[in-house]
């Protein structure tokens, strides 16, 4: 019996360690679930800790692009431009989580396991609580991100590397 699942033990190590990376730049369809707010947006990651985030439903918010630059939001809609409160605006704030659990899961202060499908799953604290972040242990995309604390849960599709 202990053989057995020292083995099983070892088969999710290997996993877990022969999982693909995610690409240091990528863009990504993202749908967004927040409380009772639902969102189309354009995700791309264009170096470390730099991101952009273009909405494309609810319609009124169409065209409006979210740049965060380490930490930073840069909010510009129909040609005015400005940095944001993230309490006063929560579409940045949406991104903010995310962009920060995507850095997070390069460093080590989140603890990371390989899922019964075979994906990598990341866990970290934000200030809602703890998120989950999916990984495909194969192509190394992101499939999916929640946080729980915060009713938020998105989406990837269309993954493209940069």
């Amino acid at each position: 019996m202990l053989l057995i699942l020292s083995t099983g033990c070892q088969k999710e190590n290997d996993a877990e360690k022969n999982a693909v990376s995610p690409p240091s730049n990528f863009s990504s369809n993202i749908d967004v679930v927040f409380g009772e707010t639902n969102m189309k947006a354009k995700l791309s990651k264009l170096s470390e800790q730099k991101y952009s985030i273009i909405i494309l439903t609810p319609e009124i918010l169409n065209g409006m692009t979210l740049d965060y630059d380490n930490g930073i939001c840069k909010v510009t809609y129909d040609g005015l431009t400005f940095e944001t409160d993230l309490k006063r605006f929560p579409q940045s704030e949406i991104g903010t989580l995310l962009t920060q659990a995507l850095d997070d899961s390069d460093g080590g202060l989140i603890t990371k396991t390989v899922t019964e499908d075979g994906n990598i799953q990341y866990k970290g604290i934000t200030d809602y609580g703890d998120y989950r972040l999916i990984q495909d242990s194969e192509t190394g995309h992101w499939k999916e991100f929640a946080v729980d604390g915060a009713s938020l849960k998105i989406i990837f599709s269309d993954f493209i590397t940069n």
